[in-house]
């Protein structure tokens, strides 16, 4: 009771000291800087840093603890923690970057680009080979293998390559459902290294950095902490008996594909942007490295899992290319991804109809904001829509569309369907004449007149369901 009690007062002294670096005109702070503290009174890491994205910007951030235990090292927007999984979206990326360069397809065999698969046993005599859009959307037939391979992250490429040519044990044939897998993603490392010509895993990790960090200026987001600001980085720990136990840090290999990125809230804000900004299609330039369709196929969902029932009811839950998705009735979809590491927790997430995304980092073994970043996302994104503070992402009628509104309008309340028919195709008075049409709207037309609803906008009933109503 002794330790249990000391660390519950360091708790309270490290919450009484919570300064976060807020924005007064976020609707919705207050709640993050609360849910971020109950994740810290729960004890799963000595340290967290958590951020607030909003149509692009950072735009409010704050931190709990400490990067290092026994310092007084505040974490923040700028403090550097391992992401592990959430690397996964950056492998994925640079993958969709050389099929847009011509150099692949997301159709090829991994085998094409991996020769040592070649030959293997699959799961079944009819199994199809996995190909890349199997492993980037977790569906290639591996079984799950956490924690097995957070620990094999410096394996060097000769073993690797050993490693890979031998049978694998699978869960089910390719393409089949999905199931977690992190070796198919150090596959996808390999398929890189191998389609870009990088002589080594280490190669293979600076061409990542060389096409998608540094472009997008994410300087402080790399595969080793070798020229890191050491002041600015978090150490990892496991809580054993009350104590933080520092966990080792290991270089980056062949492994490093699937988790071995280091990045910071701010910059991490960039990259959560990026994907934010991918909607809507527009014809405006792009900027980022990734095309914006390349972003938008990054979140959708390539596999489902099994539907779970929430506390909001019905949740659909997906993976997509190197990304996750989420979708309840209240809430809508949040995509984004989780990351465990020895030593590290972290999830970023983000609500594409408000333009809202969450970041948190914490420095405890896989003892990350799981929870509390979808929450606080869900939270900012209520209060920014009903502030009005974006404009929300919406499905807008065609320009084609909207110049004859005026015309389908008139149209409808006169109930003459033959002034459409120099804008309607070939087929609508064959499969129902014009002048039925206008007969069935006519019985409908008093009660929408008296409604007000006099806009195709608002009027978005077909011409079946508007003939059952008048049979009623």
């Amino acid at each position: 009771m002794g330790r249990r009690g000391a660390r519950n007062r360091r708790l309270a002294a490290t919450l009484a000291h919570l300064q976060p670096c807020a924005s007064s005109e976020l609707p919705g702070a207050d709640v993050v800087d609360e849910l971020f503290a109950d994740f810290f009174r729960d004890g799963s890491a000595p340290g967290v840093a958590f951020g607030v994205v909003v149509d692009g910007e950072l735009v409010h951030s704050g931190g709990i603890g400490t990067l290092r235990v026994g310092e007084d090292a505040t974490p923040g927007a700028d403090s550097i923690f391992r992401i592990a999984s959430m690397s996964k979206s950056f492998v994925a990326a640079t993958v969709l970057l050389l099929r847009d360069d011509g150099v692949l397809q997301l159709d090829d065999p991994v085998e094409r680009w991996v020769p040592e698969l070649a030959g293997l046993p699959l799961a079944t005599a009819d199994s199809p080979p996995p190909t890349l859009r199997h492993l980037l959307s977790m569906n290639g037939g591996y079984p799950e293998d956490d924690p097995w391979a957070d620990r094999l992250e410096s394996l060097p490429d000769d073993e690797y390559t050993a490693l890979i040519g031998e049978p694998k044990t699978q869960a089910r044939p390719a393409g089949v459902a999905y199931e977690y897998s992190n070796l198919g993603f150090t596959l996808l490392g390999r398929v890189i290294q191998n389609a870009a010509g990088c002589a080594s895993a280490p190669a293979m990790l600076d061409y990542i950095s060389e096409r998608i960090m540094k472009p997008l200026g994410m300087t402080d987001t790399a595969w080793s902490d070798d020229h890191l600001d050491k002041a600015r980085l978090a150490a990892g720990y496991h809580l054993v008996d009350d104590d933080w136990i520092p966990q080792p840090i290991q270089k980056p290999g062949a492994f490093s594909a699937l988790g071995g990125v280091y990045s910071s809230v701010a910059d991490l804000a960039v990259w959560v942007g990026g994907f934010i900004d991918a909607w809507p299609p527009r014809d405006e330039p792009d900027n980022h490295p990734l095309s914006r369709a390349s972003r938008r196929e990054m979140q959708k969902i390539h596999s489902t899992m099994p539907l779970d029932l929430g506390a909001d009811g019905p949740e659909l839950h997906g993976y997509c290319l190197g990304l996750t998705s989420e979708e309840t009735f209240s809430s809508g979809r949040i995509i984004g991804h989780s990351g465990g590491y020895p030593g590290f927790g972290s999830r970023m997430a983000w609500h594409p109809e408000s333009k809202v995304g969450v970041i948190g980092l914490a420095n405890g073994r896989y003892g990350g904001p799981y929870g509390t970043v979808p929450l606080a996302v869900k939270a900012v994104a209520a209060e920014v829509m009903e502030a009005n503070m974006v404009v929300p992402l919406t499905i807008e009628a065609h320009a084609s569309v909207a110049e004859i509104r005026a015309t389908i309008d008139a149209a409808l309340m006169a109930g003459d369907f033959a002034q459409l028919e120099h804008v309607l195709s070939l087929n609508v008075d064959m499969d129902e004449e014009l002048s039925r049409r206008g007969a069935f709207n006519s019985h409908c037309r008093a009660p929408l007149l008296q409604l007000q609803v006099l806009s195709t906008r608002c009027i978005q009933v077909s011409y079946c369901e508007i003939e059952h109503l008048s049979e009623r």
